[in-house]
């Protein structure tokens, strides 16, 4: 269970903290009962089940724009005279 209280400010959540509502979501729907054995069977599904409840659960998820790649096409400076790439 959390420790935090509505008025305190939004923070990174713990790993156990998501654990525990990843736990939750798997076990259990939206009205408290068990999930059938369809929904257990179905990743699709399952998985989508999961991010509503996170979000139900006041989490945010934060997605970072991609890091940029290694430029494999020149492995050296740029020489004074080399064509334009």
């Amino acid at each position: 269970m959390s420790d935090m209280r509505p008025t305190d400010p939004p923070r990174p959540a713990t790993v156990e903290e998501l654990a525990e509502t990843v736990r939750f979501a798997l076990t259990f729907g939206l009205t408290g009962k068990p999930h059938g054995k369809r929904t257990r069977e179905d990743a699709t599904l399952l998985a989508r089940e999961i991010a509503r409840h996170v979000l139900r659960s006041r989490f945010r998820v934060l997605k970072l724009p991609p890091a940029p790649g290694p430029d494999t096409g020149r492995l050296w400076p740029k020489a004074e005279g080399d064509p334009p790439c």
